[in-house]
């Protein structure tokens, strides 16, 4: 059932590394794995993944499963069935995006910015700056598995980024005073090449409008996914 999922995943790396990635590292289960689509339960998470050849697969997917607290899907159709029959919110779609490079960022460590490992002490600061798509118990989730990471300037944080439950890199925001002195590449191109020394294709997804984002991964030298996907919860 994994080798087929994997096949069937792989034939677009890039859009469905949000599932190759979890299958990969042991922490999602496949619940259904065909020509014509792969579901998975994300363990990590307590998500539900689809990817599916065709609304109609991906609709008898989701009715196989019910109602479950988050999934994240493929098809702009799917997630609009999903809010209609019986979830209360979904975010904006995402763009993926994959640093396809073997060789690491490296420039980060020319920066200003002395990078390292967040604890719970820091919860507050860090949700007082980011709670986009994420409460207060996901951010302390984050930090009791040690995947936040804090950037100090002259001894004050100054921007952070972290792991999600399911492996994207993701939650990176540089505090407004601190903004456009190239903090945030610092700090991407460090989780960048942190999962690269760990052997992991470093990922992530950005929401559609955010500019910013885009463009600081397109610096850093990021692949972006032409399809997008959807979260809803």
């Amino acid at each position: 059932m994994e080798e087929k999922a994997l096949a069937y995943l792989e034939s677009d790396r890039l859009a469905y590394m949000d599932m190759i990635f979890p299958l990969r590292r042991g922490t999602a289960e496949v619940l259904y794995a065909g020509d014509d689509g792969v579901l998975l339960k994300e363990l990590a998470s307590d998500s539900y993944m689809i990817a599916a050849s065709s609304f109609k697969k991906g609709r008898e997917l989701v009715d196989s499963v019910g109602k479950p607290k988050y999934y994240c899907v493929h098809q702009e159709e799917l997630a609009d069935y999903l809010l209609a029959l019986y979830l209360t919110r979904n975010s904006t779609g995402f763009y993926q995006v994959m640093y396809e490079k073997t060789e690491p960022v490296g420039n980060w460590a020319a920066g200003a910015l002395e990078i390292k490992a967040l604890g719970v002490a820091d919860i507050d600061e860090v949700f007082s700056h980011y709670h986009a798509f994420v409460d207060y118990p996901y951010v302390r989730q984050r930090l009791e598995c040690g995947d936040m990471y804090g950037g100090f300037h002259e001894g004050r944080m100054c921007g952070f980024i972290g792991i999600h439950a399911e492996g994207s890199i993701g939650m990176l925001e540089v505090f407004e005073e601190y903004r456009r002195r190239g903090f945030g590449a610092e700090l991407l191109g460090f989780m960048t090449d942190l999962f690269l020394e760990r052997g992991q294709v470093p990922f992530g997804q950005i929401a559609v409008g955010n500019e910013a984002s885009m463009a600081l991964n397109r610096k850093l030298g990021y692949s972006f996914s032409s399809s997008k996907l959807y979260w809803v919860y």
